[in-house]
């Protein structure tokens, strides 16, 4: 949970629930608010930069190289031992990328080894290697919305079409979702968008107010349906600066944080983690944000 209220946390193109920004990377905007409560070191042997923000009793610590920009959580120390008989997380990692050994593939398997190792079960949906089919057919669409004028017999919500129902099972089963793609055009894969398109259906991610009972809960106009889901991940890599992409609108994150968002549970808390100009950043740098990647899932997540 947020240790920052949100007017103390950075200034971001989004809403985010249930975290709070550590200092990031060189360039990037943080409130005085924010800076009151933070003493930055300067590492002596790499030209990485290291902000330490106290609030209270807790500690938050971003080691970011200057390309990249981590969104997360305060550390509030190693979370305690698990009881024998405690329900083990469930995350779902999706993944887009065509490429078997891109560094986006590596990534993945960082979040996966992460995750792993902190005690999670992980299950991973890698949408190309699954050739998953991101078209919505013509009866899909036609099915969306329910009975209309044209078809007033239709079902108030579609039936699930068989190939999208082991993602549809996965969503509605897991605790968290971790999303890693590359940001291409400022958006997601075309794979990715698709996934969504198909599987973040009426019924299943959400339902329509006027067709609930009164008083049923409404966030961004929809009643969500996926409350299971209290964290989301996000793992992206960009060509461009992170400048050009908030002014370019960055649109695939903020379709995640703005439109899927809602669609969990209230208190879903994001986890940012972006590695900007990845076509002129050096294989030092790409070490060290895959490694800042997996330890931040392994303790933070």
């Amino acid at each position: 949970r947020s240790c920052l209220s949100r007017s103390q946390s950075p200034r971001l193109p989004y809403r985010t629930r249930g975290a709070s920004y550590a200092v990031g990377s060189r360039g990037i905007d943080v409130p005085r608010s924010s800076v009151r409560r933070a003493k930055t070191l300067q590492r002596k042997d790499s030209d990485s930069f290291v902000g330490v923000a106290v609030v209270g009793v807790s500690v938050g610590v971003a080691v970011a190289p200057p390309c990249y920009y981590a969104a997360a959580p305060p550390s509030c120390g190693a979370p305690p031992p698990r009881a024998a008989s405690e329900k083990r997380e469930t995350v779902l990692l999706v993944h887009a990328h065509p490429l078997p050994g891109s560094f986006s593939g590596a990534l993945a398997a960082a979040v996966r080894r992460g995750l792993e190792a902190g005690g999670r079960d992980v299950t991973t949906l890698a949408l190309y290697h699954e050739r998953f089919e991101p078209r919505l057919s013509p009866d899909e669409r036609r099915r969306y919305l329910g009975p209309n004028k044209h078809d007033p017999d239709l079902p108030p919500y579609p039936t699930v079409p068989r190939d999208i129902r082991p993602s549809v099972a996965l969503l509605q089963k897991c605790d968290a979702v971790v999303f890693v793609y590359p940001t291409w055009w400022f958006n997601v894969p075309a794979v990715l968008k698709g996934w969504i398109d198909r599987v973040f259906l009426p019924g299943v991610a959400f339902k329509l107010p006027h067709l609930e009972p009164a008083g049923a809960p409404v966030r961004g106009g929809l009643v969500p349906c996926l409350e299971n889901i209290g964290k989301m991940g996000i793992v992206s890599t960009y060509g461009a600066p992170r400048a050009v992409a908030n002014a370019c609108g960055d649109n695939g994150r903020n379709m995640l944080t703005r439109a899927i968002l809602p669609l969990f549970a209230a208190d879903c808390g994001v986890h940012f983690h972006g590695l900007y100009e990845m076509d002129t950043t050096d294989d030092e740098t790409r070490a060290a944000f895959l490694s800042a990647v997996e330890r931040y899932y392994e303790d933070e997540f």
